[in-house]
């Protein structure tokens, strides 16, 4: 189902940032996320746009979300009329992004949008920026999730980030709207962040703040959320083998071709001196 954006307005290109807000049942403390990111627009250093994608909430995420686009014209909104899952919200956040540059900040009120001034600030020229979180404010149950998580990473799909989950991620929008995305779960930063360290494109890491949660409930200790995920990690790590195959066939052929290539060259240099 393709995600609508209720209220038609003309959608400009501009060199600033589009801010993706990943939504599910985020009712209470949405607006103050959002006054949050408002309160920076002026020392960011660019045109700032906020993009709320709400991923089928029931519990009056989608009336907010409505309600500020209709009264900022700096703010949209995109709704999926179900419940899709986190990566299908940044996905969608991604198509409907037309700034410059894009940044995934989880709408949960547990990060700042100082940092996310702060980050952008100091890029220094990487298409790619990433925070870590220098305190994860979570249950332990969740912060060993989210350690293992980036273990794997590291490990098996050639990462070297300190915090792969990490919510709060700035991108050149070209960059990302390069990548051939698939998964719509807890997978999608594995997703996103592997493709890119293939296409090896550098990536800047910097500290940020985390805050605990202090409205709605997290879910991504869920079991069906995990099992979604584990699902996942098995898709991408299948879909790297078979990279990492081809690119090896296609590097043997090249040698093969270049290896005939000077054999056909030395036989052509002996015919040339037959007496």
């Amino acid at each position: 189902m393709v995600p609508t954006m209720p209220k038609k307005r003309q959608i400009v290109e501009h060199n600033g940032m589009d801010v993706i807000l990943p939504a599910y049942n985020e009712a209470e403390g949405l607006e103050t996320v959002i006054h949050d990111l408002r309160s920076v627009k002026d020392k960011i250093g660019c045109d700032l746009s906020l993009i709320i994608v709400d991923d089928g909430s029931t519990d009056g995420t989608g009336e907010i979300g409505r309600r500020l686009s209709e009264n900022h014209g700096a703010i949209r909104y995109v709704r999926h009329e179900r419940n899709r899952g986190y990566g299908s919200a940044v996905i969608s956040g991604i198509e409907a992004a037309v700034g410059r540059h894009a940044a995934i900040f989880d709408a949960d009120g547990q990060f700042r949008a100082e940092d996310l001034s702060r980050l952008y600030r100091e890029r220094n020229g990487f298409d790619v920026v990433v925070g870590y979180r220098q305190k994860r404010a979570d249950p332990w149950q969740r912060r060993l999730l989210g350690n293992l998580w980036t273990l794997v990473g590291n490990l098996f799909f050639g990462l070297t980030l300190r915090d792969l989950n990490c919510g709060l991620k700035i991108f050149r929008s070209d960059t990302l709207k390069r990548l051939d995305l698939k998964c719509t779960g807890a997978g999608i930063t594995l997703d996103i962040m592997e493709q890119i360290a293939s296409m090896d494109i550098p990536i800047r890491q910097l500290p940020c703040s985390h805050y605990p949660r202090i409205h709605g409930r997290q879910t991504g200790a869920d079991p069906q959320v995990i099992q979604r995920a584990l699902s996942e990690l098995a898709f991408l790590y299948q879909r790297r083998r078979q990279r990492l195959a081809s690119m090896q066939t296609r590097k043997q052929d090249d040698e093969k071709r270049h290896e005939h290539r000077q054999d056909r060259s030395k036989s052509t240099e002996k015919a040339e001196f037959i007496p």
